[in-house]
């Protein structure tokens, strides 16, 4: 029993590790974290997940809607991020539990597990947890820089989710000759991202919904964190082209605001 799970751990270990290093960075890794005992495990996204489908039931329940592909959509929850209640800085953070619809909920929760959970592997819960949360606080900022609208409401986790997808994006370009099955993960990405990013347009600007799942908003500077925070080892000019678009992308988004 005890050989079966310490089976069932390496297959994870080289999935993980196959999923988010280039070649030439595989072999130390594998050799490091065959010795990983779990401790500490990467619980982050985990527990963020199990939170934010309690929440989407809670709702779900409480409003007496059950299960939606639309609905609940609760902006009297003191989760949301509410246009009206700017001052009450925790719902730039806590909007992401607040999930418009199963399939809203089932997309970041996908996207959290299959890539946030070998993230954490490699590169500890403390740095995913710190970019996902960054990536949720400038989502927010972005939020209300570019959409003025004060009668949309901003929900879903997308935020941190992108900070995920564009830390697959980056390696992926960054270390495309090393990268197993580049063209493959470039594709599955690149699909996943336009129809998300096309639904929500489709959303918000031809269905005149007041609810905004916010794929879009850490798009400037969400690159600019995921390399500074897991450090990215290639540097060139796409990458500093990236940085510094990040660099002049957070100021403004704070200034503004």
């Amino acid at each position: 029993m005890a050989r079966a799970k310490r089976m069932r751990l390496r297959r994870v270990i080289l999935y993980a590790v196959r999923s988010v290093l280039p070649k030439p960075q595989q072999t130390e890794s594998v050799r490091y974290l065959l010795h990983y005992n779990c401790l500490p495990p990467p619980i982050f996204l985990f527990l963020i997940s199990i939170m934010q489908l309690a929440v989407y039931i809670y709702y779900a329940v409480s409003t007496g809607v059950g299960l939606s592909a639309t609905k609940p959509f609760p902006t009297d929850s003191p989760f949301i991020l509410n246009p009206h209640k700017k001052c009450e800085i925790w719902r730039y953070v806590t909007y992401m539990f607040i999930h418009i619809g199963y399939v809203h909920l089932a997309t970041n929760l996908v996207v959290q597990f299959l890539l946030g959970i070998p993230l954490e592997l490699v590169h500890k819960f403390w740095r995913i947890g710190l970019i996902y949360v960054l990536g949720v606080i400038s989502g927010a900022l972005l939020f209300f820089v570019f959409d003025k609208n004060s009668n949309i409401y901003l929900a879903g986790a997308s935020g941190g989710v992108y900070t995920l997808l564009s830390a697959h994006i980056a390696n992926v370009i960054i270390n495309w000759s090393e990268m197993e099955l580049n063209w493959v993960r470039a594709s599955v990405l690149s699909i996943f991202v336009g129809a998300d990013v096309g639904m929500a347009i489709y959303e918000r600007f031809f269905q005149g919904a007041n609810k905004a799942p916010s794929p879009v908003a850490t798009i400037g500077g969400v690159y600019f964190l995921n390399e500074q925070i897991l450090e990215a080892s290639i540097s060139v000019w796409y990458q500093k082209v990236a940085k510094m678009l990040g660099y002049l992308m957070v100021p403004n988004t704070s200034g503004s605001f």
